[in-house]
């Protein structure tokens, strides 16, 4: 239920314009956020996973935060795949 919200209401958007808009990466806002990012891979959110890729792939994928992002992605494929392999 609150993934929907989340993703329907989008909810993330801040977050992520609040990612891309700040150059330095080294701030506890932004460690948050990353830290966010990383919960939603580790937990396979697939509705949040899926509204990251949908929604703010492009955003997501200019922030100097290779590891991170391909992490998500990778899970996203996964699902979309039906493997359940960790990442």
């Amino acid at each position: 239920f609150y993934n929907r919200y989340i993703a329907k209401n989008n909810c993330l958007l801040p977050l992520v314009q609040q990612l891309a808009a700040n150059a330095r990466l080294d701030n506890m806002l932004a460690s948050a956020v990353i830290e966010l990012l990383d919960f939603i891979r580790k937990e396979n959110l697939r509705s949040l996973l899926a509204h990251l890729y949908e929604q703010h792939r492009e955003a997501l994928d200019a922030i100097r935060l290779p590891d991170v992002v391909n992490a998500l992605w990778l899970r996203h494929e996964q699902n979309l795949d039906g493997t359940h392999a960790a990442a």
